[in-house]
């Protein structure tokens, strides 16, 4: 059982590269369809945009500054949580009402900063 779930999760980190960029190319047609919301709620975007970064900021950190030990937990956990994110966003374009879903997110954002920090 150990041994298979090493062998899961050094599959997946050897596909890290192929699966983050996976992820990377969704938030860039996800940040193509904010766009045409930038009139209606600039400053929500800017708030989105500016977690965003401080997400990925935080993120990075835990992962390079952790052990060694916990590195394939990391990263299966980052994988996750931007996927779950990624979903989330997703249903918030979907909706009728972005510039209130967006605060949503924000405020999901935030609790996820302070919980990081």
């Amino acid at each position: 059982m150990i041994k298979m779930n090493f062998v899961n999760k050094f599959k997946k980190i050897h596909n890290l590269s192929e699966l983050r960029e996976k992820q990377l190319d969704t938030y860039e047609v996800i940040y193509k369809d904010i766009e045409q919301y930038s009139e209606e709620c600039p400053k929500e975007i800017i708030h989105f945009m500016i977690n965003q970064h401080r997400l990925n900021r935080l993120t990075s950190k835990k992962l390079y500054s952790d052990s060694l030990i916990n590195f394939f937990y990391n990263v299966d956990n980052n994988l996750r949580d931007i996927d779950n994110s990624i979903g989330m966003i997703k249903q918030t374009l979907k909706s009728t009402h972005f510039c209130k879903e967006i605060k949503n997110f924000i405020n999901y954002q935030n609790n996820l900063i302070k919980n990081m920090e």
